[in-house]
C-alpha cells in the first residue's frame, strides 16, 4: 500500500519496539507489512491509496460481497456463522445459511457413519433404509 504526507522527511516511531518503524522519502512510503499499514491507516495525517485493509473493518460494516468473501475464505462453525448473520446484508445471507447447512450435513453424516461403525462391531446389519434415529434405537436396544 503506497502512503503520503505532506512533510517531504518524515519518520514514524514504532513506540512498541522503541524504533523506526519507517521513513518517508519525498513525502512517500511504499508497504505490504500488514503491522505497518494497520498503523499508518490509523494516522489521520498519512494519506493512502486505496481502502483501508478489510480485517480492519467490523463484518456489519463490511459491504455484501466483502461479507460473502469473509465467509467464504474464513473457517468458521456453525454458531460462529449464526452470530454474524445477525449483521449480515441481505444479499449475504443466504450465503451464511448455505454454509452453516453444509456444515451441519457434514457433522449429521459424520454421526451417522460413528453409528454404521458402532452398529457393525455389535453385530447389526445396516440396511440401506436406516436412520440415525432407528439404528441408535437398534443399538441402544443390543446394548440395553
Amino acid at each position: 500500500m503506497k502512503f503520503t504526507s505532506e512533510c517531504t522527511q518524515l519518520v514514524v516511531w514504532d513506540k512498541d519496539n522503541n524504533q523506526e518503524l519507517c521513513s518517508f522519502i519525498e513525502g512517500a512510503f511504499e508497504t505490504e507489512d500488514p503491522r505497518v499499514i494497520d498503523i499508518l491507516t490509523n494516522i489521520p495525517e498519512i494519506e493512502f491509496s486505496g481502502e483501508k485493509p478489510l480485517k480492519d473493518k467490523p463484518f456489519s460494516q463490511k459491504g455484501a460481497g466483502e461479507q460473502i468473501d469473509y465467509v467464504k475464505n474464513t473457517p468458521l462453525t456453525v454458531e460462529e456463522l449464526t452470530a454474524l448473520k445477525v449483521d449480515a446484508k441481505a444479499t449475504a445471507k443466504p450465503i451464511i445459511d448455505d454454509t452453516i447447512k453444509t456444515l451441519q450435513d457434514a457433522d449429521a453424516a459424520e454421526k451417522f457413519e460413528t453409528l454404521k461403525a458402532k452398529a457393525a462391531t455389535l453385530g447389526i446389519e445396516v440396511k440401506e433404509d436406516d436412520t440415525m434415529e432407528t439404528l441408535q434405537a437398534e443399538i441402544d436396544k443390543k446394548a440395553g
